[in-house]
This record gives structure tokens, sequence and C-alpha cells, in this order.
């Protein structure tokens, strides 16, 4: 009984020593080209967002300037 005990400790042992050399390993080699995939794809997407914002300004103010003439039209048909 003591053996077995002995052998499931050495293997817990092992198993943890998989695991912190698995996350160093990750850390070391896969995080920061992963990193630069992500915030790569991002900072190529900024120029079609700014283009984005231009136009979400540009409807918006459209449409203000449709509320305003349809606020002075309302005006011009109550006097």
């Amino acid at each position: 009984m003591k053996k077995t005990k002995g052998i499931s400790k050495l293997a817990f042992l092992v198993i943890m020593i998989i695991i912190i050399a698995a996350v160093f390993f990750w850390i070391k080699y896969f995080s920061e080209p992963m990193t630069t995939v992500v915030t790569g794809g991002a900072e190529q997407s900024l120029p079609e967002l700014d283009k984005a914002k231009e136009a979400a300004d540009k409807v918006n103010k459209a449409v203000q300037a449709t509320e305003k003439a349809t606020r002075e039209a309302n005006e011009d048909a109550e006097k």
C-alpha cells in the first residue's frame, strides 16, 4: 500500500512539473507572437474605423439638418 502512495505522489509531481514547463514555454514562445497578431489586426483596421466614424458624423449632421428643417416647417405651418 505504501508503495502505491509513493507512485501517486511521484505521478502528481511529474504532472505538476509538466504543467509548469508548459506555462513557461507558452509565455516565452507563444504569448508575444499571439499578442502581435491580435494587435496587428487592430492597427490595420484603424483607417477603416476612421472612415466609418466620418460617415457616421455626416449622417448625424444630415439628420440634424432634417430635424431643423422639419421643425421650421412645422413652425411656419402653425403661423
